[in-house]
């Protein structure tokens, strides 16, 4: 199965990126016109896929995946039920109950005591694999900031000590690009209910 992008007309979302000027690394961001009528309520169970492997490390590939997955459940009424990191987009990415995948397209490269790093990621409804959502990002960081310590830590003790050099700018990156998400709708108390027991 191929996820492939729509060529429906886009909306392109002004007031996101107006609010993004200044330090922001996102260079552009999309939403399908008809977000509000078509997939508000109906794109919710999501899968977080990174692929390619960002700097063709599997272990950061698994940090940029479980990082998306931790902030978009904390930060937006989606419920995501996986996340993976892959050299190539998997073909079984739309698996049972998952109603659209989020795709990571990200690189990184390190260069001395900083890190550049880059990314598209998609919304793709899972239905009939039209593209609802795309922002693309880029960036330069640090490879330490005395504000992220702690997350340095935690993604270390969650993958591997490879990917420490990398956490800054997959932080910074992430988040710059995944606040651009469009706020979806629960329609039920059974979509709520399955959030809480995600319980993160």
């Amino acid at each position: 199965m191929r996820l492939g992008s729509s060529r429906a007309a886009y909306a392109c979302a002004a007031g996101v990126l107006a609010s993004l000027v200044g330090c922001s690394s996102v260079v552009d961001t999309r939403l399908r016109d008809d977000y509000g009528a078509v997939d508000r309520q109906r794109t919710l169970r999501l899968a977080v896929i990174a692929a390619p492997l960002p700097a063709g490390l599997q272990d950061l590939g698994d940090v940029w995946s479980m990082m998306a997955r931790k902030y978009v459940n904390q930060h937006r009424d989606f419920i995501v039920v996986q996340d993976r990191a892959e050299a190539v987009v998997p073909a079984d990415a739309c698996g049972e109950r998952i109603e659209g995948v989020l795709l990571l397209a990200g690189r990184a490269e390190r260069r001395g005591e900083r890190v550049d790093t880059a990314v598209t990621a998609r919304l793709v409804r899972c239905s009939d694999r039209a593209e609802v959502w795309q922002t693309r990002a880029a960036g330069t960081w640090s490879t330490t900031d005395d504000d992220l310590v702690e997350a340095r830590r935690y993604w270390v003790s969650q993958s591997a000590p490879v990917v420490e050099p990398y956490v800054v700018a997959t932080y910074r990156l992430l988040t710059d690009v995944l606040a651009t998400l469009p706020h979806p709708t629960m329609p039920d108390e059974s979509y709520v209910r399955e959030k809480i027991d995600l319980g993160e």
